[in-house]
């Protein structure tokens, strides 16, 4: 019988991934995997690191020698691929996991007018974690998707070791959005089989979400894996809704990162959880927290109320109004943190009107998640 840990799909991907670079590059520390990942690493720190690993040096000469580095196409999926390897073991640094209650979550996605604040994503409990989504068996068969690795990093201005792509690139974000600062979530969405990686860059600002962000409705995208006995890449072609998949990852985000979300440990990995000074590949070193219980509660007692066709009992005096919902939406609150005022972003949940009975076994909500 396998352990629990060798079963757990992001440690096995950790494992993949592990082998996989090794076999190339040699055993990459994590600060280096940084370093290497970073379009501002000076000449200096860019030979020190080839120096530690001769292996990497040998690949990219080979790659300059078959002039791959001039394939625009070869040179997007090889810092794609270096990108997904960075988001995974980053996860691996520290191994939190959120876990939304199905029902809840259904919710959230569908919450329209999605808007930002120019500083939401400073608001999130941790800057790299998996969102599990193997229980909800919607968003799993729409998406092909057990889980995502999120990474989320403030975009590094050009300096004089960018290159002109990075230049260019960094510039059309200027011209496009007017903003002095900007972020880069990056996304690894995996199954059984494949992972795939995106990044989502989004502009500090006050606004609703610019929807250039947001990607089609219809994309063919590449989902990759990995031989273990040849190492050879195995790639798959799907067609797949950018749109949808990138509003269900901007709306996760904004409820982690909101005023008050609905957020409580994990029981099972309150009892299993043991943090290491050194990182090794253990299910005891994953920490998982569970999202959305209480509302998840709630539109379950409810469906289920509207199901059995149940009348409602007035409390109090005047006339009994019909059960009825309102739905959930985004909204802007200025808060005073640290002597500033501060426009921080909240999820106003679903109302269920003259039904208040339907809450009351429902969990207690837990407002601080501590980094």
């Amino acid at each position: 019988m396998k352990k629990k840990h060798e079963e757990y799909l992001p440690l096995n991907w950790v494992r993949k991934m592990k082998q996989q670079t090794s076999s190339v590059f040699g055993t990459l520390d994590y600060e280096d995997l940084v370093k290497i990942n970073d379009p501002t690493l000076s000449l200096k720190e860019g030979s020190h690191i080839f120096i530690k690993y001769p292996n990497l040096k040998n690949f990219i000469a080979m790659m300059e020698k078959r002039n791959l580095f001039d394939d625009t196409d070869t040179m997007a999926e090889f810092w794609h691929d270096m990108d997904a390897v960075l988001t995974i073991e980053a996860w691996a640094q520290d191994k939190q996991v959120i876990k939304f209650d199905s029902d809840f979550l259904d919710e959230l996605i569908n919450t329209e007018n999605i808007i930002i604040s120019e500083t939401f994503l400073d608001h999130l409990p941790y800057n790299s974690f998996y969102i599990d989504l193997s229980d909800n068996k919607k968003l799993s068969k729409k998406f092909s998707i057990d889980g995502l690795y999120v990474r989320v990093e403030t975009v590094k201005p050009p300096n004089e070791f960018t290159g002109n792509n990075y230049n260019e690139w960094y510039k059309s974000l200027i011209d496009r959005y007017g903003s002095d600062k900007y972020y880069s979530i990056h996304v690894c969405r995996i199954n059984n089989k494949y992972y795939t990686n995106n990044i989502i860059t989004i502009p500090a600002m006050n606004c609703s979400i610019p929807e250039n962000i947001l990607g089609s409705e219809v994309d063919q995208v590449s989902l990759s894996d990995f031989d273990e006995s040849t190492g050879e890449r195995i790639i798959h072609f799907e067609d797949f809704n950018s749109r949808d998949y990138y509003k269900m990852i901007l709306q996760i985000l904004l409820y982690l990162s909101s005023k008050e979300p609905d957020i409580i440990e994990n029981e099972e990995t309150k009892k299993t959880y043991k943090k290491t000074k050194a990182v090794k590949n253990k299910y005891s070193e994953v920490r998982k927290w569970n999202v959305g219980i209480r509302y998840g509660s709630s539109i379950r007692a409810y469906n289920s109320y509207k199901e059995n066709k149940r009348n409602v009992i007035g409390t109090g005096n005047g006339s009994v109004k019909r059960p009825h919902v309102r739905r959930a939406h985004w909204h802007s609150y200025w808060y005073k943190e640290n002597g500033e005022r501060i426009k921080r972003i909240k999820w106003v949940h679903q109302m269920y009107i003259n039904n208040d009975f339907v809450n009351k076994n429902n969990p207690v909500v837990v407002h601080k998640v501590l980094k």
